[in-house]
């Protein structure tokens, strides 16, 4: 039976319409894999959420800013949250920092990735599950995903470590290990890499993590360039962890 619309009454056809923009504007736009890829990689996002974690943030981008600016324009840098918009470290905290969200996690350039940086923070604890969402679905055209300190418990609450090593922040192993019982945890550790998965130790572990990157994707005589050009004296070492023992044998982590 064919239904002819211009017999619906107006009220309708209103509601149908509403209805299907709402969906529509409601489906997160697929990522789509670059072919082939690039061969280095051009477009770095960071992960905001309410409680993200100051340095986590900062200290990749200190280095991957001045990476940038030996490669421009070439290279593009994005902070995506579920909304654009302003995002707050802690607000909570009588000291916080705020800084601004450029995408939503549903835009295109937010899904069309080469890097996504995880930081972590107190916000992992109560993160939406939007956000683990977000990963889920952005991974697949990641070709590398950079996780700072208790970012690696957010990202393990997806699924996508399962079966992998990681490491995370000391201080709140306990949490982070929880959040992914099927990680292959190391505990001692500055950072850990498996496959194209990236986690760092504590808040700025995630610089020489990302140091570390840097010479893997670009080479030692550019990350010592970049770490000379903000006066940075990396620790290149992955295996080197004296926090590891400082909170263990206090026991005093949480």
């Amino acid at each position: 039976m064919m239904v002819s619309f211009h017999r619906l009454p107006f009220t309708f056809l209103l509601s149908l319409l509403t209805l299907t923009a709402t969906t529509t504007l409601a489906t997160p736009n697929t990522c789509t894999p670059a072919t082939p890829p690039p061969a280095q990689p051009k477009k770095f996002g960071v992960l905001l959420f309410p409680g993200f974690e100051l340095l986590d943030v900062a200290g990749p981008l200190a280095a991957l800013s001045s990476l940038a600016r030996i490669h421009m324009p070439e290279y593009e840098l994005i902070t995506i949250s579920e909304k654009k918009g302003l995002v707050t470290t802690n607000n909570t905290f009588p000291f916080h920092q705020t800084w601004l969200a450029t995408n939503s996690i549903y835009s295109h350039a937010a899904r069309n990735l080469d890097l996504l940086i995880v930081p972590g923070g107190t916000g992992t604890r109560t993160l939406d599950p939007v956000y683990h969402q977000y990963i889920k679905d952005v991974y697949p055209c990641l070709r590398y995903l950079l996780m700072v300190c208790t970012g690696s418990g957010a990202v393990a609450k997806t699924g996508l470590l399962d079966g992998k090593k990681a490491t995370s922040n000391k201080f709140s192993w306990k949490w982070a290990v929880s959040q992914g019982p099927n990680v292959d945890w190391v505990r001692e550790a500055r950072w850990v890499v498996d496959g194209n998965m990236w986690s760092t130790s504590g808040v700025a572990a995630g610089i020489d993590g990302t140091f570390a990157w840097i010479k893997e994707t670009h080479g030692e005589a550019e990350a010592l360039r970049v770490a000379n050009m903000i006066e940075y004296e990396r620790h290149t070492d992955a295996s080197w962890d004296p926090f590891s023992d400082v909170w263990n044998n206090t026991k005093r982590g949480l």
